[in-house]
């Protein structure tokens, strides 16, 4: 991933894109979503409403729309009330209220349809989502004509699943902890910057600064509230995502381990997540 891969998308930069919403209403469900295999929300269980965009995760073609359910924990089965309904729409201009339709994809307990996924508007419209793991994953493609040129990350060759990848990615999961406990703020930043020149593409920001700015590293770090965890001893689960070309480690909830508390309220948890792709030698901060 270099810098001039990084140049020049069609339109001008500052004149505002469309947004792509995702907007998801869930119930009595354990969800992820991914678009683009890349994660973009993890539901704990409980009763959720949710919208929020998803402009850095979309692309000029095919696109991929994935949720993967399981039972709320304690549970075994489903509860027949579970349900998770994902909306995929764009809103072309600032000024417009509801977003245009795109496409969807609902998850309701197979209790008696074989798969749980009947319901998408893909089975009405002949493009069906394809399922994988017994029906309770299922993925959802759509054609989109953005304004966005690829990201920065899909240009670098796939990841391969050895032992040795595991370690270099530990160790720069390591490298992450500790600048977040120091609050190094220019050199987290700094790992972030092929990022940032995304979301300056994405939300037609004016300058690279502006997209570190919308990253939120400087406005999280500079809470004298917050506190970061020690590094887990847990063992951590490689997982590689985006057609193999981004990785990221997860703990035994499926989540990021690198934890953030409030000194106020230690009751609130909140994760500091890292997606890595791999520029030749170097690993850097995808998303």
């Amino acid at each position: 991933m270099t810098s001039s891969a990084l140049q020049g998308p069609a339109g001008k930069i500052g004149k505002a894109p469309p947004m792509y919403e995702l907007a998801v209403e869930s119930g009595g469900v354990i969800c992820e979503v991914r678009v683009n295999d890349v994660p973009v929300l993890k539901i704990p269980g409980g009763r959720l409403e949710t919208s929020f965009d998803v402009n850095p995760y979309v692309v000029t073609g095919m696109n991929l729309l994935t949720v993967f359910a399981r039972p709320a924990l304690g549970k075994g089965e489903f509860d027949p009330r579970a349900r998770c309904v994902l909306s995929l729409g764009v809103k072309r201009t600032p000024k417009q209220q509801d977003p245009d339709p795109i496409t969807s994809l609902t998850f309701e307990p197979p209790v008696q349809a074989p798969t749980g996924f009947e319901s998408s508007a893909g089975y009405a419209s002949g493009q069906a989502p394809f399922l994988r793991h017994l029906g309770i994953s299922a993925t959802q493609p759509f054609q989109l004509d953005t304004p966005f040129r690829p990201w920065g990350w899909t240009f670098t060759a796939p990841i391969p699943a050895t032992e040795a990848i595991r370690a270099e990615v530990l160790a720069q999961y390591r490298l992450i902890h500790g600048l977040l406990q120091a609050k190094d703020v220019p050199a987290l930043t700094a790992l972030c910057e092929e990022q940032a020149r995304d979301w300056q593409i994405a939300y037609g920001l004016p300058d690279l600064e502006a997209g570190k700015k919308a990253l939120g590293i400087a406005k999280t770090l500079g809470d004298p509230d917050v506190e970061v965890e020690d590094f887990p001893p847990d063992v951590l689960t490689m997982e590689l995502l985006g057609e193999k070309k981004l990785v990221q480690l997860v703990d035994a909830e499926g989540k990021s381990p690198l934890r953030l508390r409030l000194k106020s309220a230690k009751q609130v948890l909140g994760r500091f997540n890292v997606v890595l792709c791999r520029d030749g030698a170097k690993w850097v901060m995808a998303r």
